[in-house]
């Protein structure tokens, strides 16, 4: 009886673990995707950088495509492409939100990053932690303190021509 009860969890943890490595397998394809996606229309959108009309509509455009891709991923969220606040202003970007109650995506005001120091790694660890690393990374799971739960997110740091554009990321909410 032992024995069964011991390969019966083992299966189980097994079984739990390649859902667990799919479902952020899926997550970092989708981030890879949209920054893919904003690599190619920066070509298209030149002066994005510096010109207010052509970076409204770049992040109109990488929006769409990420809120599309994150209704299609499991676990995902949130969504979000965040300009650096220092260059582009403390909420520039987008920020979509799954609303749980009916599974809709919403968008939603983003972080005001110039009300918290950059080592506030609840409300913005998910900015400067990345930036900092310059890699893409899963941050280590945190509390949220702007959505109230416990997540982890993947996040790329977005460069264009040499310059510090900002970051390409989805959240998974881990305390379900």
């Amino acid at each position: 009886l032992d024995e069964d009860s011991d390969r019966i969890l083992n299966l189980t943890v097994d079984q739990s673990s390649r859902e667990m490595d799919i479902m952020l397998g899926s997550v970092e394809q989708s981030v890879r995707t949209i920054y893919n996606y904003a690599e190619k229309r920066a070509e298209t959108y030149r002066n994005f950088l510096s010109d207010e009309t052509e970076r409204r509509k770049f992040i109109y455009d990488i929006s769409e495509l990420g809120k599309s891709i994150a209704e299609s991923t499991p676990g995902a969220i949130t969504v979000y492409l965040r300009y650096d606040p220092e260059e582009f202003g403390p909420t520039a970007g987008f920020w979509y939100t799954i609303n749980t109650n009916d599974g809709s995506w919403n968008s939603a005001e983003p972080t005001d990053m110039s009300l918290y120091p950059k080592d506030d790694i609840e409300h913005v660890g998910w900015y400067y932690i990345p930036i900092e690393t310059g890699e893409p990374m899963w941050m280590n799971p945190y509390y949220n303190k702007n959505l109230g739960i416990d997540m982890i997110s993947y996040i790329i740091p977005y460069y264009h021509d040499g310059h510090t554009v900002g970051v390409i990321g989805m959240d998974i909410d881990i305390s379900i």
